[in-house]
């Protein structure tokens, strides 16, 4: 993935081992969550979504603060527009 080579998005394992205890933690005792966050060479490049002990991950979010703050305008408001702004 291209964003990945040029370190627009960057892995977050160090972040996790860092800053997440409680997630470890449940990736400790869900082993089958943590192979789903993981890329093939083990890097983590998203959070999960936990709820009520159900894991997704749902994509990539979009801050409306980050968009507003750099001037960033997209006429794009729901899910299956977002698909085609990251195309």
């Amino acid at each position: 993935m291209k964003a990945i080579a040029d370190k627009v998005i960057i892995p977050l394992n160090n972040y996790v081992d860092k800053y997440c205890p409680n997630l470890k933690k449940l990736l400790k005792e869900h082993p089958d969550w943590q192979k789903q966050m993981l890329t093939d060479d083990g890097k983590i490049y998203c959070f999960p979504d936990i709820i009520e002990k159900q894991f997704s991950t749902r994509g990539p979010a979009i801050r409306k603060d980050w968009l507003e703050k750099y001037h960033i305008y997209t006429k794009y408001k729901y899910q299956s527009d977002r698909t085609r702004y990251f195309e």
